[in-house]
């Protein structure tokens, strides 16, 4: 396959691939335009639903508290904390993100609990004191929450997050 360069003086007739590059760059492209649908599921599914199974039952209580979706909560915490991995997630027991005070032996301006009920309970109270929470009390559906909770600034990219979150609401669905 030969691509045609124009007048360029360098390179008149450069080859984008040589050799069988051709089927490695095709088996490479098929692989990247599947794997978002089928691999991405996959490999983050255990680590998804692991997650998942272990906050369910706090998610779950905190929504009953404050009347917002267990999956738009368990969505935030996932992406938020990495699935619990992150390591403001697994020291400082932060899966939201949230600002605050912290005694890390490390800078970072995310806050510390002490419990991470703690931190499912301080995001719950921080969407209950939003402007959009009265019309949305008791709203079963997570997209109007997730739209809201990025338009108040929860995310530094708004539009990426909220697919993210989608996306991932509809795996919790599934678990």
């Amino acid at each position: 396959m030969r691509i045609k360069t124009g007048n360029c003086p360098v390179r008149k007739n450069f080859r984008l691939f040589g050799g069988g590059g051709e089927r490695i760059f095709i088996v490479f492209l098929a692989f990247w335009l599947v794997f978002p649908i089928f691999g991405a599921t996959a490999a983050t599914d255990s680590t998804t639903k692991d997650y998942v199974e272990t906050y369910r039952g706090l998610a779950s209580a905190k929504a009953a508290e404050y009347s917002i979706p267990v999956e738009v909560i368990l969505a935030v915490a996932l992406v938020e904390s990495g699935a619990g991995m992150t390591r403001v997630a697994s020291k400082l027991n932060n899966h939201f993100g949230m600002t605050g005070k912290n005694r890390a032996p490390w800078k970072t301006r995310y806050g510390q609990y002490q419990t991470v009920d703690e931190s499912y309970d301080h995001f719950c109270r921080f969407i209950s004191r939003q402007d959009f929470y009265p019309k949305l009390r008791q709203a079963a559906k997570s997209e109007l929450w997730i739209r809201e909770i990025s338009r108040i600034g929860y995310s530094e990219k708004p539009l990426v997050w909220e697919k993210r979150l989608l996306r991932v609401i509809n795996d919790i669905k599934h678990i």
